[in-house]
């Protein structure tokens, strides 16, 4: 009697081990751009809800509404209104989740934070930082109308 071989051969298991190790490098390379992109559009969606809630502020200011977000605070301290509306909200820094969303003062230094510019012609620009200190930015900032604050 003839005895009949089952299962595969060594090549044949190569083959499959070679194309399983081509798709988890692809896959790799695929998940770490989606995770990139990913905390890019938070740090930009988060710029975009600081400015608008700026904005809403000053308006309020500007209707002799004293106790919004930014309460009592000066019109030359917009920085410090700036803070109080990322403390009352839950902003967080998509690089850093353990940290809150922070100013960089006018210049970025921290991935995830943001820069606000000094008040010129009744207008602030808040600029996401989105690559490490020392290089450029992704994308341009926001620029807010105030009237209102004044530096």
């Amino acid at each position: 009697m003839k005895k009949i071989e089952s299962g595969f051969s060594l090549i044949e298991l190569l083959v499959v081990v070679a194309i399983i190790g081509i798709l988890a490098a692809v896959g790799t390379v695929g998940y770490g751009n989606y995770i990139k992109s990913s905390k890019l559009k938070a740090t930009a969606a988060n710029v975009a809800n600081l400015a608008s809630a700026l904005g809403t502020e000053d308006a309020a200011r500007a209707a002799g509404i004293a106790d919004g977000v930014c309460g009592t605070v000066a019109a030359t301290a917009v920085t410090t209104c700036v803070t109080n509306i990322i403390s009352g909200s839950n902003m967080k820094n998509p690089y850093n989740t353990s940290a809150a969303m922070a100013s960089d003062g006018t210049s970025c230094t921290n991935e995830g934070n943001f820069s606000v510019s000094a008040i010129s012609a009744g207008s602030l620009t808040i600029t996401p930082c989105t690559k490490s200190a020392g290089t450029t930015f992704d994308g341009a900032g926001l620029t807010v109308k105030v009237g209102f604050f004044t530096s």
